[in-house]
């Protein structure tokens, strides 16, 4: 059994079907909504051989490959790392940085068809969102949602989650905004071959989460207009500060 170091925090959120797994290649991954998680998926069903159906949105796919796998598994009791029989599997997880993903998930929450998610996916005020909200409005709402609500949009989650404290360890961290040359090392490292060119355009497919099915306008060419305000800053670092510490991200507006 293992403590969490004191360089990583441990208040975190419980992972629920955002861990993919398989024991043939001994290799665990990891992911967080708004983080390129689509790509994710499809990058790690083309490494282990999965026959996914193209035709179909990829999180449908991976409902289904979590289902008949059960890809879910608990690797921590009160804090501790217990020494399970995957003790011997690579962990690896896809981050991105706090700051662009509050951002990615105000315009998402924010210009998309709400009534349709009120009614099938997402019941919960977070989804509810008008489209004229501020988004420093929307982080307040956030931030009261984080601190009072067991109840959280998995777009809105933290990214910090049980499982990260060993891909922590292991070092095995890949962050979205160096995505390409992340994966070449963890290729170079563990001596697997994941695609690291492979980009999963989610506009080219059938789903009610296409963009162009529920954005109402185009967000801007850089997020740098939305931290213009210092509140802003300070409202995501007081939901994010794990996601920042741990994975040791910096403001960069």
């Amino acid at each position: 059994m293992h403590r969490f170091p004191n360089t990583i925090t441990i208040q975190m959120r419980l992972a629920k079907d955002n861990i993919l797994r398989c024991d043939n290649k001994k290799i665990i991954g990891l992911w967080s909504a708004k983080s390129g998680c689509a790509t994710f998926t499809q990058m790690f069903f083309e490494y282990i051989d999965f026959s996914y159906d193209i035709s179909k949105f990829i999180h449908d796919e991976r409902i289904r490959y979590v289902a008949e796998h059960h890809s879910f598994f608990p690797l921590f009791m009160d804090n501790e790392f217990v020494n399970t029989d995957y003790k011997d599997h690579i962990v690896m997880q896809l981050v991105r940085n706090p700051y662009d993903r509050a951002v990615s998930s105000y315009l998402v929450s924010t210009t998309r068809d709400s009534e349709y998610y009120r009614t099938i996916d997402y019941p919960n005020i977070i989804a509810e969102l008008p489209n004229n909200l501020s988004f420093i409005e929307f982080l307040e709402m956030l931030k009261h949602q984080m601190f009072n609500s067991a109840n959280v949009d998995i777009h809105y989650e933290v990214q910090t989650m049980e499982h990260s404290y060993v891909a922590l360890l292991q070092n095995n961290i890949i962050k979205l905004e160096n995505f390409q040359q992340d994966i070449l090392n963890f290729n170079l490292r563990h001596n697997t071959n994941f695609n690291q060119s492979i980009y999963y355009d989610i506009h080219s497919h059938n789903h009610p989460l296409s963009a162009y099915q529920f954005y109402h306008k185009k967000p801007p060419e850089s997020y740098d207009v939305y931290y213009k305000d210092s509140l802003a800053k300070k409202l995501v670092d007081s939901i994010y500060g794990y996601d920042i510490y741990n994975f040791k991200y910096a403001y960069n507006y």
